[in-house]
């Protein structure tokens, strides 16, 4: 996640974001479930790669406040899991969150207006998700 988010964050309310970086562990399960699933390997352009071999995608009315938010993990039965990795820049740049922190302070970690995508992966289910700034979800 940007600094100026973690800043802005901490100005809104006083204290920290509650995330963690994803273990070296879970960094290689990551690594092998890109190659194994999708056929990808460690590089940047893994939102582009992803877009190119997922099948399913869906435009939503909107995917900027908690509530539609929601209803998208809803609709793709992903509520479930309990955490959620954030990939903002593959490898370099993963965050993970508890899916209900996630979706309780999604309006202060997603920015659409500047951030053009990100990956939510679920590792409970081994399933990833690609939503756009323009309101389009890759699944």
């Amino acid at each position: 996640m940007e600094q100026f988010k973690k800043d802005l964050f901490f100005k809104e309310y006083g204290y920290h974001i509650s995330l963690q970086p994803i273990s070296t562990h879970e960094k290689l399960f990551l690594e092998y479930f890109f190659r194994k699933q999708y056929g990808i390997n460690s590089n940047n352009s893994l939102f582009k790669d992803l877009v190119d071999r997922l099948f399913n995608n869906r435009e939503y009315g909107g995917i900027n406040t908690s509530v539609e938010l929601e209803a998208v993990l809803k609709d793709l039965a992903l509520l479930k899991d309990t955490e959620v990795f954030v990939i903002w820049n593959y490898p370099n740049e993963i965050d993970k969150f508890a899916l209900t922190y996630l979706l309780q302070y999604w309006e202060d970690i997603w920015f659409s207006v500047s951030d053009e995508a990100i990956g939510l992966f679920f590792p409970m289910k081994s399933r990833i998700i690609i939503i756009t700034h323009y309101d389009v979800v890759y699944y």
